[in-house]
């Protein structure tokens, strides 16, 4: 069974349960719908190091979202569509689409356990810039699919500590081999106390995590090893096939964090967690023999130690919302075939100017480092930082403008390179509640 068909079963599985709840529990049930029309003019739309391409971009989109409570349920079900039409290279038009479900049940009073998934198939070559600092690394729009899953349960042992146990599942291919393939999977355990008796609103956390990175590549060429050298063939020439695809990169990481959280005031808040992260990677390299039917592997591997944590500070006043995020961990590389230690610090600042609009201000910075023979087989560093001025203005309580400027900048450090772009929007945004 092939993932798009699992996918489908999984989402008419949890329409029937959210169906079946609206039922059962007779729950509050909501329906919304969000309509938008987006221009944009952005001068780098591949986000590329020379030869810039700029156009005028129109982006329709619409919305649909479900949503369940009952005194014991919560389900919360979505679907979208974006129309991405370019004005001068037409060719890059695209629709794009994602589906989302997410259910949890309060089992006991103790015990509670929830799960989704969800689909998306995307097109834009920027679409990571805000989350991961990386565009796709090759001109294009090539289409992207991505499905993942959760599940999980938390459990309270007393009044004042519980413990949960969750598993994460992220599957994300590509439509052109220039880029690779890959899968990742994460279990969590974790652990909170709540130390009131000592410090007022302060709790403890402890949480210990194993992740999984697999990378999927497929060539036209493989390395062959002649008595002229070695030099690159054609996978046809060698083993009859057009293609040829392995397991290029695995990294398996484990570890332990400590923190806590804590209320300071009405309207701070803070949380931090720190602790070692110990990874192990596996790289495959294909080659051939000159004279042999039979492409090899040559497989090698490395291992190292690395610090994991993060640290998030909020502010939420009657006019004045304020989000700030330092965090450092593994993650992937998109449409590369290796994983980087990614350095993350983001801020996000919202002002209450009328009952209806507000202005905002987010920025961020990220670096995306990886050292040649330890989590890839060459050199990654690469820093990237964006700011983003925004307006929203409110008409009524059921349509907005939003006006806004970014800009983004990339640096390449290992091979001196600069990128850069400005990106203007205005979107007009319609908010309907069709069941409440």
């Amino acid at each position: 069974m092939q993932y798009r068909e699992i996918l489908i079963l999984l989402l008419v599985s949890c329409v029937a349960i959210f169906i079946a709840a609206s039922d059962l529990m007779a729950g509050d049930l909501k329906i919304d719908t969000t309509l938008s029309t987006k221009v944009e003019r952005n001068n780098n739309i591949f986000y590329s190091y020379r030869n810039e391409l700029d156009d005028t971009i129109t982006t329709l989109s619409g919305t649909l979202k479900l949503k369940e409570i009952t005194e014991r349920f919560y389900a919360e079900l979505s679907a979208g569509i974006d129309s991405v039409m370019y004005y001068e290279y037409e060719e890059l038009d695209a629709v794009d689409q994602f589906y989302d479900a997410n259910l949890l049940y309060r089992i006991t009073p103790r015990l509670k356990g929830f799960g989704g998934v969800g689909y998306v198939r995307d097109s834009r070559p920027d679409r990571d810039l805000d989350t991961t600092g990386e565009s796709l690394p090759f001109l294009g729009t090539y289409k992207r699919d991505k499905i993942n899953g959760n599940v999980g349960y938390e459990y309270r042992l007393t009044e004042i500590s519980k413990t949960s146990v969750s598993y994460s599942y992220n599957d994300t291919n590509y439509d052109d081999i220039q880029y690779t393939d890959y899968w990742v999977q994460q279990l969590n355990l974790g652990y909170s106390h709540s130390l009131n008796e000592y410090l007022r609103n302060t709790s403890l956390k402890l949480n210990f995590a194993y992740s999984d990175y697999n990378y999927r590549k497929t060539v036209e060429k493989v390395i062959a090893k002649t008595i002229f050298g070695n030099i690159p063939v054609p996978v046809d020439v060698v083993a009859g096939n057009t293609y040829y695809e392995y397991d290029s990169t695995s990294t398996e990481s484990l570890s332990g964090t400590v923190g806590f959280e804590k209320n300071m005031t009405e309207l701070w808040s803070i949380s931090v967690d720190i602790g070692p992260q110990y990874h192990e990677t596996t790289f495959i390299q294909p080659y051939a023999v000159q004279g042999c039917s039979t492409i090899y592997e040559n497989k090698s591997s490395s291992s190292g130690w690395s610090g994991v944590g993060s640290l998030t500070l909020d502010y939420s006043g009657e006019f004045t919302n304020v989000n700030m995020l330092l965090s450092h961990d593994l993650g992937a590389s998109s449409g590369n075939s290796s994983s980087v230690e990614r350095t993350t610090a983001k801020i996000s600042i919202g002002y209450k100017l009328t009952r209806l609009s507000r202005i905002y201000l987010n920025s961020g910075y990220i670096i995306n480092k990886a050292e040649g023979g330890e989590l890839s087989l060459t050199d990654t560093d690469e820093v990237s930082s964006w700011i983003e001025p925004k307006l929203r203005i409110g008409f009524n309580r059921y349509i907005a403008l939003v006006l806004s400027y970014k800009y983004n900048n990339t640096k390449n450090k290992v091979n001196d390179k600069f990128r850069e772009r400005n990106l203007v929007y205005a979107q007009l945004v319609s908010d309907i509640q069709l069941l409440d």
